[in-house]
């Protein structure tokens, strides 16, 4: 079964929970979801940011 590209409210509340329960901060988050399978080849690393907004920054 192929890969869905997850929406950018799907992407935050990842983020949240990587954030909230790692101490990650959203450079981590980021570099993390860019290589996950669904995200490649559908995010650009630099559109990642939007759904990071709001999150401590590197």
């Amino acid at each position: 079964m192929p890969w869905t590209a997850p929406s950018a409210v799907y992407l935050a509340m990842l983020a949240r929970g990587l954030g909230e329960a790692h101490g990650w901060d959203a450079g981590r988050i980021t570099r993390c979801l860019a290589g996950r399978p669904g995200v490649v080849g559908r995010w650009e690393p630099a559109a990642l940011r939007e759904p990071m907004a709001g999150l401590r920054a590197e």
